[in-house]
């Protein structure tokens, strides 16, 4: 489904690392939503000047404080290489 439920309460580390075509305009946008929201208004974007090549990879981390049965998900503005890009989190405690 590309969301993570949380299980319990606590505090998560996630990693995401993004592939993504940018169509010419060499601009990748992406961020990590709680609930339906954007996690604590994080914004991610990387530029890349080389518009003959506009593929770029995106990594960013997040680390949150989460309740039982929040979910978050990845939205990304540009094509995302789904079979080139992950991302994971786990429980810090």
């Amino acid at each position: 489904t590309g969301k993570f439920t949380c299980s319990v309460s606590g505090l998560y580390h996630f990693d995401c690392v993004l592939y993504c075509n940018d169509t010419g305009d060499a601009a990748t946008y992406a961020n990590l939503f709680k609930n339906g929201s954007a996690l604590h208004g994080n914004f991610h974007y990387y530029n890349n000047a080389d518009t003959a090549y506009p593929d770029n990879t995106l990594p960013f981390s997040v680390t949150a404080e989460l309740s039982a049965s929040d979910y978050l998900e990845i939205k990304v503005v540009q094509d995302m290489y789904g079979n080139h890009s992950y991302w994971c989190g786990y429980l810090v405690g």
